[in-house]
């Protein structure tokens, strides 16, 4: 049974398809789990949320030298602390967790809905990860183009903010009638859950301090009881509402009270990147660590917040994302999506005709269903004008590519392009076409001097 599996630093979520049936079905699709990226390494066990009913969240105040909670971030070969379960890497950590993952929802195979920020090394790590964990990886798709997808969105420009734990992630669309492209990624490492954690807590600290003169934050057990009850904290500010907060410390209790506008003050770092994006359609996923749905200091701002109860109809993936694998049955990293929103799309439901995948919805014969294409790349050999690499598209006229690090780069220069000799000295190639050395849109260049995949497109 296939499986799709939302990943997070934060919050993965875990859904299980029902069913092949169209996208009028999607309600079958189920959400089995939500696991958050912590791992507690406790002696000689690693113990996650998956089997554990003691959560490794719920002691990372107490025991943070024990708790590894950026291995999903860093989703790479990082070296993590000394410990006595034999975890060496953050990929050792990501296996476990699959693992876990694995044996509670018998999984077998799985499409992997992944952060913007994640690279071709991450993927390649996170592709060889599965494999290790015995699971197959059916698709891979970029979470803002998959969550932009969903959305009743206009043509034009539109922006997908990824509030994960450790920092945040701007995604920039293009939103045209035929497709969904990621075409820019913006990374603030700053600013994430955990540092509006801080903040949530050091607004906590000074009122606890100037009630009661108790600092909650100087003991481990009533910092970690604060740290519990932010969510809920959060909530009430939202709504407008004072929040009295209460910590037990050596049988006492102490007690503060806060105000809603304190709160606000508290998370002002994410509300001021919010209203500085400079987009009319803002798509905003906190990952589930805080409902900020009707903050007064947005209202102003029109926000489609991703919503914890969504499915987010991963069950149209069979449908949606086109050229999942390559024709060597490599999976193929998925930045760009079939636009399914019927009003964008140039033929409209206007007159009772029937629906098909191009227009916003699929048939019972999925096998058939094709998104539409412009005429101009009906013919057999399209010469391509871009190229395009992690969201990045840049005319091929401008394009240089680097292999510095052992790692295929793509930068856009003043200079002369050096595309066509790379391809012409053998530095690059087309995958399944090597003897061929003129760009066809669709083509996927690789080279054997480094790890990485350039895409090319024909813009008309």
């Amino acid at each position: 049974m296939s499986h799709i599996l939302h990943v997070s630093d934060h919050n993965l979520l875990l859904q299980r398809l029902n069913s092949t049936s169209p996208p009028s079905d999607s309600k079958q699709d189920t959400l089995v789990a939500r696991s958050q990226g912590y791992a507690w390494l406790k002696g000689d066990q690693v113990l996650f949320d998956v089997n554990s009913d003691d959560k490794p969240v719920a002691h990372c105040r107490i025991a943070p030298q024990q708790i590894n909670s950026r291995y999903w971030q860093q989703c790479a070969q990082t070296a993590i602390a000394s410990n006595g379960a034999g975890m060496r890497h953050a990929a050792d950590l990501i296996w476990k967790h699959l693992a876990e993952l694995k044996s509670k929802h018998t999984l077998e195979t799985l499409a992997m809905i992944v952060p913007a920020n994640y690279r071709d090394s991450h993927l390649q790590l996170l592709l060889g990860v599965a494999k290790a964990a015995g699971l197959e990886v059916s698709a891979l798709i970029s979470k803002p183009v998959l969550a932009a997808q969903q959305q009743n969105l206009s043509q034009g420009h539109a922006m997908h903010v990824d509030v994960q734990l450790h920092e945040t992630v701007i995604s920039t669309l293009e939103i045209t009638d035929a497709k969904i492209n990621l075409v820019d990624v913006d990374i603030k490492p700053k600013l994430g859950i955990q540092s509006l954690q801080e903040s949530l807590l050091q607004v906590l600290q000074e009122n606890f301090i100037r009630t009661d003169r108790f600092d909650p934050l100087h003991d481990a057990d009533t910092e970690q009881q604060l740290f519990d009850q932010l969510p809920d904290i959060v909530a009430s500010a939202v709504n407008g509402e004072k929040s009295t907060v209460g910590v037990q410390h050596q049988g006492k209790l102490y007690s503060a009270v806060i105000a809603s506008n304190e709160i606000e003050s508290a998370l002002s770092e994410l509300i001021s990147q919010l209203n500085q994006l400079d987009s009319k359609q803002l798509l905003v996923d906190t990952n589930t660590s805080f409902n900020l749905r009707r903050l007064p200091s947005l209202a102003s701002r029109a926000i489609t917040w991703a919503s914890d109860d969504s499915t987010l109809a991963a069950g149209l993936l069979t449908y949606r994302a086109t050229n999942t694998k390559d024709a060597s049955g490599n999976v193929v990293f998925q930045t760009s999506l079939v636009n399914l929103n019927v009003s964008a799309m140039p033929n409209k439901q206007a007159h009772g005709e029937e629906v098909t995948a191009s227009s916003g919805r699929c048939d019972d014969n999925p096998a058939e269903a094709k998104p539409a294409r412009p005429a101009a790349l009906d013919s057999k050999f399209v010469a391509a004008t871009h190229l395009m690499q992690f969201g990045l598209i840049v005319p091929i006229a401008q394009a240089r590519i680097s292999t510095k690090g052992a790692v295929l780069s793509l930068t856009k220069s003043a200079n002369a392009s050096d595309v066509n000799v790379l391809l012409k000295d053998g530095s690059l190639h087309i995958v399944n076409d090597k003897k061929r050395k003129e760009l066809s849109a669709n083509d996927r260049i690789m080279s054997p001097l480094a790890d990485g995949v350039i895409t090319a497109a024909t813009i008309i």
